[in-house]
């Protein structure tokens, strides 16, 4: 049976903590490392594609999904960030026409999320590839609301991503 002090040996650093890590996102400003609030290392999946033979059924490995990545974002009085995306969705899909890019532009080539150590150093780097916002949040306006800053969410679809350790 494990005891403490195991448990503790395999905690390598005492474990990454959440609140430790850096987005960059071009198009979305130089400001977004220090504005954005939360984000995500997004799952996986490798779905089950089942084969039936003879009255059972075969489980094999089919294709490989990711889940979306959503981006958390302080909003400053410029409007820094969310004009970058706004300008962004734009470029994808105007406003005012729905006639969309003939090519894949609007597409940034690489976006990333690093996991920080205690000591800011990176400890985890995840590269998403062929990536473009799908959604851009609301932002709750409410005369209740004290002296909160205001936030928004960004949805992001990517093709794949690729994971760098030190």
């Amino acid at each position: 049976m494990a005891n403490i002090n195991q448990f503790k040996a395999n905690l390598v650093g005492a474990g990454p903590r959440n609140n430790r890590f850096e987005v960059y996102i071009p198009r979305a400003g130089d400001k977004i490392q220090f504005l954005c609030t939360a984000a995500t290392i997004p799952g996986q999946i490798i779905e089950a594609q089942e084969i039936k033979y003879k009255g059972l059924t075969v489980k094999l490995a089919g294709d490989r999904t990711f889940e979306n990545w959503t981006v958390g974002v302080y909003n400053d009085t410029d409007f820094s960030v969310r004009n970058g995306i706004e300008d962004w969705m734009q470029d994808i899909i105007p406003l005012d026409s729905s006639i969309g890019p003939t090519g894949f532009e609007y597409m940034v080539d690489k976006a990333s999320v690093s996991q920080l150590g205690r000591d800011d150093s990176v400890i985890a780097t995840y590269e998403f590839f062929n990536m473009w916002p799908t959604s851009v949040g609301d932002i709750v306006l409410d005369s209740a609301g004290g002296d909160e800053v205001e936030t928004f969410d960004t949805v992001f679809a990517f093709s794949h991503f690729e994971r760098s350790r030190p």
